[in-house]
């Protein structure tokens, strides 16, 4: 089960990268954004553990949301994109 603040800090994350892709001028225009789902996470983890923020930072060293292009059309010389929520991540690594 995903926690609820967790979730919300998760697609404020993603808010903010999309933010700063838009800021990157990179002449793409944006036409659709997918948002970011719990659905999304839930197909990544146990579902019969808790994640919230503590889990994460017992788990993974990083734990971040991107945005993706996973469509692009050009029509009359402009391209036009749209994006998803990339979820990636490094794992944790612990020799004990």
């Amino acid at each position: 089960m995903i926690d609820e603040r967790l979730y919300a800090d998760l697609v404020e994350l993603y808010s903010d990268n999309i933010k700063a892709y838009k800021e990157q001028n990179s002449g793409l225009i944006i036409e659709t954004v997918r948002l970011l789902v719990i659905e999304d996470l839930e197909k990544l983890f146990d579902p019969k553990e808790i994640i919230d923020h503590a889990y994460i930072d017992r788990n993974y060293r990083n734990f971040t949301i991107n945005p993706q292009i996973t469509e692009m059309k050009i029509r009359n010389g402009v391209s036009y994109v749209e994006i998803s929520p990339d979820i990636s991540w490094e794992r944790q690594v612990n020799n004990n």
